[in-house]
């Protein structure tokens, strides 16, 4: 059914699936009167049950080196909300990294630099890179026991490694985020 946004309709978060898709049109009819043809452009709008800065190609990989070092990814979300898991893309590299350990992490914002724990794997469920076949594809790292971890609109999520040897992150160099995340490695 036809909604005019401008008019602040918002839809409601109670739709079923983990996914809803939305069929966006405009027109500009009073513009081109004599165009019929050229005058409306419509498009498929998905909201999904996941939150990304990514387009989902990594043209590049990225990941701190050191023992027991961090990575952290700064996320600014538009309200609070809780997390079930976090999907990675590691990229294969001149090392395997597939048999390496991490510590699954979510710390909070304390004026942009990680703060407190929310969530870390204990020692007995560490993880370890997957690499999935196929250009772009990302692995799912769900919490442990079903954990669902709350957060406010600034959190980090990242992982504590246990080897010294870089885990290579896919990262997104066509789209610049940079204004909504920071990348955060730390020994």
């Amino acid at each position: 059914f036809p909604v005019t946004i401008c008019a602040g309709y918002q839809y409601s978060k109670l739709l079923p699936g983990n996914h809803q898709t939305f069929e966006v049109k405009t027109t500009v009819s009073a513009q081109f009167p004599n165009l019929i043809s050229n005058d409306s452009t419509t498009f498929i709008q998905g909201f999904y049950n996941y939150y990304s800065y990514d387009d989902g190609s990594a043209e590049a990989a990225f990941g701190p080196t050191g023992v027991q070092s961090m990575l952290a990814v700064h996320f600014n979300a538009y309200e609070s909300d809780s997390l079930l898991g976090v999907y990675l893309h590691f990229v294969p590299s001149v090392v395997d990294v597939s048999n390496k350990l991490f510590y699954l992490t979510v710390w909070e914002d304390n004026n942009g630099v990680p703060g407190n724990i929310l969530y870390q794997d204990d020692a007995f469920t560490p993880r370890q890179p997957t690499y999935n076949q196929g250009l772009n594809n990302f692995n799912s790292y769900y919490f442990n026991n079903g954990v669902k971890v709350p957060v406010s609109n600034s959190f980090f999520i990242g992982w504590k490694q246990v080897d010294a040897v870089r885990y290579n992150l896919g990262l997104d160099r066509n789209i610049d985020r940079s204004i909504g995340s920071t990348y955060r490695d730390w020994e």
